[in-house]
């Protein structure tokens, strides 16, 4: 069995070369071969030395710069498809630390449901953060009102398989038989979103979002400082970083909600954007 893993970098080689290293120390089957593919989007922090240095089956795929995580992530897996036919792709960020077992516990996981469900299916593994072991990403369930067809939550952690909406691709087994059926990364996203999207096709196709069982990593949510929701910086400067292509860029969203938002796809459009002025007056008012 031949299983691609993917992830994509930025200038902080200490956390991917870790993501890698856990991989390759993760006590699989012996019939099973892990192939390694890292984007890396322009580092200069040495990242790709590092793990050239360091490990030698890690394909490392160069970019200009400008790609960011979505564009990054479809890059790679254009190279994967050219290289290699996998049985598997293993979706992960090079922030996550893994625990021992977690390639094994999601292919556990995928023939259990495979064979119960008798389809094609998505697992993904649920991460913890570190301090709190409170979950920060992994599958997540569909918001309690139907008609808000984009908004989803965590699904808690449990020690048996929970059905998903939608997923984070912190740390996803996808059968290449699933990307060849609806595609990978869709190419409006540039930065997030796109694994959610993801999900929200697989779900729209029949195809199950499985959560494994327990837990197979852990990963901090990403700091509020330098994003919209960090503290006293001015209306108009939480409106740029929302609208840059780190948060919510209007165009992605836009192609988000026609596919995906149903009959309040004009609402869903301008949640986040509404939220960040209610989220704006509500921290002056705690300030006072």
């Amino acid at each position: 069995m031949l299983i691609a893993t993917l992830t994509c970098c930025f200038n902080r080689k200490n956390l991917t070369f870790n993501s890698i290293e856990q991989l390759h120390r993760d006590l699989y089957p012996k019939n099973i071969k892990l192939i390694h593919y890292l984007v890396d989007d322009c580092s200069d922090d040495g990242t790709s030395e590092l793990i050239n240095k360091s490990f030698n089956d890690v394909k490392i795929i160069k970019t200009s710069g400008d790609l960011y995580w979505s564009r990054s992530m479809k890059l790679g897996w254009d190279y994967i498809k050219k290289e290699i036919n996998p049985d598997f792709v293993f979706v992960y960020n090079d922030d996550t630390n893994f625990y021992p077992n977690c390639i094994t516990k999601l292919l556990n996981t995928y023939y259990e449901q495979y064979c119960s469900l008798n389809k094609l299916l998505v697992v993904s593994g649920a991460i913890v953060d570190p301090i709190k072991k409170t979950p920060t990403y992994g599958g997540r369930s569909r918001h309690k009102i139907k008609l808000f067809t984009i908004a989803s939550r965590l699904l808690p952690i449990k020690d048996i398989p929970q059905k998903a909406y939608t997923l984070n691709f912190n740390a996803a087994l996808i059968p290449i038989e699933v990307i060849k059926k609806i595609g990978f990364i869709a190419p409006y996203f540039l930065h997030g979103g796109a694994d959610w999207e993801f999900g929200y096709r697989c779900t729209k196709n029949d195809i199950p979002i499985i959560q494994a069982p327990g837990v197979v990593g852990s990963c901090s949510f990403n700091p509020k400082k330098g994003t919209s929701m960090e503290s006293n910086i001015s209306l108009l400067e939480r409106f740029k970083r929302l609208l840059s292509i780190k948060e919510q860029p209007f165009f992605p969203r836009l192609n988000l909600v026609i596919r995906y938002g149903g009959f309040l796809f004009i609402v869903q459009l301008f949640v986040p954007y509404i939220k960040i002025v209610l989220f704006h007056f509500y921290s002056l008012l705690i300030k006072k």
